[in-house]
């Protein structure tokens, strides 16, 4: 049902609290919380993933007519009945013992009376007949666990794994949802087993791609070392040697493996290649796009049409170093279903780049369809660098590369080439001058800082190649702008040592 947080003047909790995307992504590491429920019982999360248990929250508002609908299936009854802790409230003697249920009243401005079906915003009795426990926070408490836990509508029904990964399933029967616990992995036994998380979705890339993984200690004793590798095909692309402390199972970080270029949409497969105990969770696959996409000018326009809920409608420009360097929205919620246009945003983006827009609908279902059709375009030189019409989700994005006329070749240089690329500790750049001109190389870094540069004076015409030393860099992406008279020719690289 479209809209069911906005439904009632009774909801306390503001869309704009809530983070851009509807729902935590999945995958994504839930955070710990410790809250009472109405019998003045205390339940940390944390405490039931340590004990092996699968979690499962359903967060729903007495007034939701959805929820209401959802508790009458009886789902969560009947698995907690039978797969709830021993010794629970109306939990089978046969229990498997090995998932908790828990009832989260998500908004805060609704009371006992209303959990009990005796109050003026409420579907009915949720206490009568839940055995598991119904948790019902205040307003200050509800309204930032909402942020954390991404909460965009009524009901969310979430699964939380042992090794905190969390997973929206929906409005599942209860064979169903003790089937998909069986997704999760495995509770940590071992002494020494490291294990992979995919982050995020699907990232778009115009040149290199970026090699990123979670690593998370599923060992029963501290984890400072392992080798991840990342494959493309048969052949390694790159090669991580981790040093580090995850003292305490579960505890993760963020990696990046390496880099290297792509020019098509490519699969690469990230695993654990040192000794390890449990093999299954050593593997994770991530896709990644290429975009071909070009803006021929720094300064560009993006022009924003959304439909009649323009509060849940945000976007973001970020540059490849992953630094928001444009961003707008939340717009206005109009009171009838129609495309509105808002106005013009004007950036001159801050160095030639690859740049990620991307444009998130809070609730979820995007600007396209029944409540009007919004799009989001950028325009650079009086030129469209693309048109997003048709958006339906939580979030879309695009990636193009700023190339001012000239930046890749120009009547004085052609066949621009560096490598390697990604290089170590020195790389060879090749260019052809088609006529004499001054020349100087700089490496530059992403936030438009020189940190290495060098006149070569005046060069002839013909083939050209200059050392470039890059024992200094760290691994991260520069750019080499070659200076030719008045023209820049710009070459992304990256280090990986």
């Amino acid at each position: 049902m479209k809209k069911v947080l906005q439904l009632t003047a009774a909801l306390a909790l503001s869309l704009a609290a809530i983070d851009a995307k509807a729902q935590l992504p999945d995958g994504s590491i839930a955070p710990n919380w410790t809250m009472t429920d109405i019998n003045g019982n205390s339940h940390t999360l944390y405490s039931y993933l340590d004990a092996g248990m699968t979690v499962f929250i359903d967060v729903s508002a007495t007034w939701c007519g959805p929820c209401w609908s959802y508790r009458g299936t009886g789902a969560l009854e009947d698995l907690w009945m039978n797969h709830g802790p021993s010794g629970g409230t109306g939990v089978s003697g046969s229990t498997t013992n090995d998932v908790m249920v828990f009832f989260i009243e998500g908004d805060g401005s609704t009371n006992s009376a209303d959990l009990n079906g005796t109050g003026s915003s409420t579907q009915g009795d949720w206490v009568t007949g839940t055995d598991f426990p119904i948790i019902d926070p205040a307003s200050a408490t509800i309204n930032p666990w909402n942020s954390s836990y991404m909460i965009g509508y009524f009901p969310t029904i979430y699964m939380i794994c042992p090794n905190r990964t969390i997973t929206e399933v929906g409005q599942l029967s209860a064979t169903a949802l003790y089937t998909a616990k069986g997704t999760c992995p495995a509770p940590a036994t071992a002494a020494v087993d490291a294990a992979l998380l995919t982050i995020g979705g699907t990232t778009t890339t115009c040149d290199v791609a970026t090699l990123k993984t979670r690593l998370q200690n599923n060992s029963t004793t501290p984890m400072t070392s392992c080798t991840i590798v990342a494959m493309q095909g048969a052949s390694t692309v790159a090669t991580l040697p981790w040093t580090g402390s995850l003292p305490n199972a579960y505890d993760y970080t963020d990696v990046t493996i390496g880099t290297t270029p792509i020019s098509a949409n490519t699969t690469f497969t990230y695993s654990i290649s040192s000794t390890d105990a449990i093999a299954s969770n050593n593997t994770v696959t991530k896709t990644i796009n290429y975009s071909n996409l070009q803006a021929n000018s720094l300064a560009i326009t993006v022009k924003i049409t959304t439909d009649r809920y323009g509060s849940e409608t945000r976007w973001t420009i970020k540059n490849s170093a992953g630094t928001t360097v444009a961003s707008g929205g939340p717009y206005t919620t109009m009171t009838a279903n129609g495309a509105y246009p808002q106005p013009d945003y004007n950036t001159t983006l801050p160095a030639l780049d690859c740049y990620t827009f991307e444009v998130t609908d809070s609730y979820g279902d995007g600007f396209t369809g029944t409540y009007g059709n919004g799009s989001a375009i950028i325009v650079a030189a009086a030129v469209n660098v693309f048109s997003i019409t048709s958006f339906t989700g939580d979030a879309i994005d695009r990636a193009f590369k700023v190339m001012t006329t000239g930046i890749e070749e120009n009547a004085a240089v052609t066949d621009v080439n560096v490598y390697p690329n990604p290089m170590s500790n020195n790389a060879t750049v090749n260019f052809n001058m088609t006529e004499s001109n001054p020349v100087s190389i700089a490496v530059v870094n992403s936030i438009g800082q020189v940190v290495a540069n060098e006149n070569l004076g005046t060069v002839g015409a013909g083939n050209q190649t200059y050392s470039l030393d890059a024992s200094k860099l760290v691994n991260v992406f520069y750019f080499l702008n070659i200076t030719v008279g008045n023209n820049i020719i710009t070459k992304k690289v990256a280090i990986s040592k």
